[in-house]
């Protein structure tokens, strides 16, 4: 089994800004109209929702095995699509986008 090296203090403050750039990008898109957000990422997803504000949603359409659109209850016109891990098949974000 091969050992993990231990992460520096640097790696998790670039993490923690890169998760907030992304929720900020995320939160322009909503506010200038945008009706799709797809986010990769477990802790990104995260910080996208915290950054969009929304704390309930609709699960729509299953875009494959455990990965539905979500529609915010505050904003129907959104759709917020969340992939962790390794979920999806290598068309996983084309799928995306066409839904």
């Amino acid at each position: 089994m091969l050992k993990q090296k231990k992460k520096s203090p640097a790696f998790y403050t670039a993490a923690k800004k890169i998760e907030s750039i992304l929720s900020f990008i995320a939160v322009y898109a909503k506010d200038h109209n945008y009706h799709k957000i797809i986010v990769a990422g477990g802790e990104t997803s995260g910080a996208v929702t915290t950054g969009l504000g929304y704390s309930s949603f609709y699960i729509g359409q299953e875009i494959c095995p455990g990965v539905p659109v979500l529609i915010p209850e505050e904003n129907r016109y959104l759709q917020l699509i969340l992939k962790s891990g390794n979920f999806g098949s290598e068309d996983f974000f084309l799928k995306a986008m066409e839904m």
